[in-house]
């Protein structure tokens, strides 16, 4: 795994995480941060889009998304001739890809699973500040209460 970073205006550091793997799969949550940030830009004769890095950066994440969309295209052809079941139709090539195809979503299992694992505790930061502020606010009024008693 490469540990290459490209620029993206919206994070902490500037930078996002675009891991390049073989399949490009690892990439894809960098890809749907890229599409969900962007920014359609319109003038009087003109429409452009804009997105959240520089010409580097974008030319990294278009080759990286070309090569997750060959990778998912070999993955659909590959498991259409197993599924036909034509043992001719199959050859030293079709398994190789049938092998990346594994690779391929073992990435992204892995990209989504580390998130996963992140939202969860971003999740559970949230629900002990809530029960801290609940704490807080429930504490005074018991002994307001208490006290007019």
């Amino acid at each position: 795994m490469s540990d290459q970073r490209i620029k993206f205006d919206l994070s902490e550091d500037g930078k996002l995480p675009c891991n390049s793997e073989k399949t490009g799969f690892a990439d894809i949550l960098a890809i749907g941060a890229l599409k969900h940030t962007k920014k359609h830009i319109y003038g009087e004769n003109s429409a452009i889009l804009q997105y959240q890095t520089d010409e580097a950066g974008l030319n990294q994440i278009i080759q990286t998304a070309e090569h997750a969309i060959e990778n998912i295209n070999d993955m659909v052809n590959v498991l259409g001739l197993l599924l036909v079941g034509d043992p001719d139709a199959i050859n030293e090539s079709d398994i190789r890809k049938a092998g990346w195809a594994l690779v391929a979503l073992s990435e992204l299992s892995a990209a989504i699973n580390l998130e996963l694992g992140a939202m969860s505790y971003a999740q559970k930061c949230l629900a002990v500040d809530k029960a801290k502020a609940q704490t807080a606010t429930v504490t005074p009024l018991r002994a307001a209460i208490k006290e007019f008693s």
